[in-house]
């Protein structure tokens, strides 16, 4: 890779650099935890990783988290959340407010039908 390397390259390969960060580090996690269940299996020790495991665990969760988003957020966490919330402003605006009182809906029947 070359030394010298402008900030936007840096920026426009941001989202796939983390996510390629995060694979790396869930293989990483799911290597040890693969090695430390076959010590344990084999008899030959291990018994006291599973502390460490589930450590590094909530780590990897929220590597996850990082860099992927908050889990069916549809937009909060994630990095177009402020234009997401500038739309939905805009469209308000656009809109104009919500009326206080809706008016009443028209009966479906006929007055002298009534008994």
């Amino acid at each position: 890779m070359c030394q010298h390397q402008s900030k936007w390259d840096k920026r426009r390969r941001g989202p796939v650099s983390e996510k390629m960060k995060f694979y790396r580090h869930l293989r990483s996690y799911l290597i040890f935890n693969f090695v430390m269940a076959v010590l344990m299996l084999m008899g030959s020790g291990g018994f006291g990783m599973w502390k460490a495991s589930f450590i590094w665990g909530i780590f990897v969760g929220v590597h996850y988290i990082k860099a992927f988003g908050w889990p069916g957020a549809n937009g909060w966490f994630g990095e177009d959340w402020e234009a997401w919330m500038e739309e939905r402003e805009r469209r308000r605006m656009e809109e104009g407010p919500e009326p206080l009182e809706q008016d009443a809906p028209k009966p479906t029947w006929r007055n002298k039908d009534l008994v």
